[in-house]
């Protein structure tokens, strides 16, 4: 049998410091000094005789396009061995280790603390870190392996991601109470081109309401974007302009104290589905499966979307 030029212990740093950007962040992970995990990355890179990471002072350690692409057999090797180390104790395969998982940012309240409540009660072996970002960066670092997962629309993977779909969000306009169209069962798009739409900036929002409208046959009008979808449902509340949302709160109350009014759209418009994206051709984990089907079985308020 080939004797293997590295230990798992070194992979085990390499990938704490993939997945955090820094050897001291990486040690505090692995409760080692960052003198140690220096010296076994420089021994991992020795034993392969390749250029693992590039060390910036600004910017810390970031993976070479060849670190990229051996993290994700890393991670199928640290997993592997937790699993036969799991089948060899009393209580058989189990699920822990850690667990870096993406969010996209709006959606991070509606289904994340949840998701934590959870992965506390049930996994408590699991070591869960939320990373809460735009679509893009999320779909980035999924490439470059320094997430596990990432919970994103379906409209934001790309064809070196897998998706597994847990749920759809319709969309539904956003009224301040008392406009003239709030008081009945559905409001018709074609209705509201004359006045003020605002949206939340961060990808893909913006593209999800374009393609809506679109979908409707409706030009979209006038628009103005804000930061946060909370900034636009307060917008909305004090009467300045309507909105396209998917994610809809359990109460109908602004930040700021005022009512608004969620209604079906008329028009025939697309859901947009919600899942996990994770790297293609990666084998999911315990913890990534245990995540998509507590997804897929967990009624969250935030995917029935305006409800019959």
């Amino acid at each position: 049998m080939t004797r293997l030029p590295f230990t798992l212990k070194q992979l085990e740093y390499f990938e704490a410091v993939a997945r955090t950007g820094s050897i001291v962040t990486g040690a505090g992970l692995s409760h080692v000094s960052p003198s140690a995990v220096g010296s076994a990355i420089d021994e991992l890179e020795a034993a392969l005789e390749a250029q693992l990471f590039i060390r910036r002072k600004a910017r810390g350690m970031e993976l070479t396009p060849l670190g990229s692409h051996l993290l994700k057999q890393v991670r199928i090797l640290l997993e592997q061995g937790a699993a036969l180390t799991a089948a060899a104790s009393e209580n058989g395969v189990g699920i822990s280790g850690a667990f870096s998982l993406g969010c996209y940012a709006p959606l991070v309240p509606f289904i994340v603390p949840a998701v934590i409540d959870h992965f506390h009660r049930t996994y408590p072996a699991v070591e869960l870190e939320i990373v809460e970002d735009s679509s893009p960066a999320l779909r980035e670092q999924l490439l470059q392996g320094r997430i596990e997962g990432a919970i994103l629309y379906g409209v934001d993977t790309v064809n070196d991601l897998e998706f597994a779909e847990v749920g759809k969000l319709r969309p539904y306009v956003l009224l301040p109470v008392g406009h003239p169209l709030a008081g009945g069962p559905e409001v018709r798009l074609a209705d509201l081109t004359g006045e003020r739409l605002l949206t939340v900036q961060a990808q893909p929002s913006l593209e999800n309401t374009s393609s809506i409208f679109a979908a409707a046959g409706v030009a979209m009008g006038p628009h103005t974007t804000f930061s946060s979808s909370e900034l636009v449902r307060c917008l909305v509340g004090r009467g300045l302009g309507y909105s396209v949302m998917l994610h809809r709160p359990a109460h109908d109350r602004t930040y700021d104290g005022n009512e608004v009014v969620a209604c079906r759209i008329a028009e025939d418009v697309p859901s947009t589905p919600v899942g996990v994206a994770y790297p293609r051709g990666v084998r999911l984990t315990g913890r990534a499966q245990a995540l998509i089907e507590l997804l897929r079985t967990t009624s969250f308020y935030s995917l029935d979307g305006v409800r019959d």
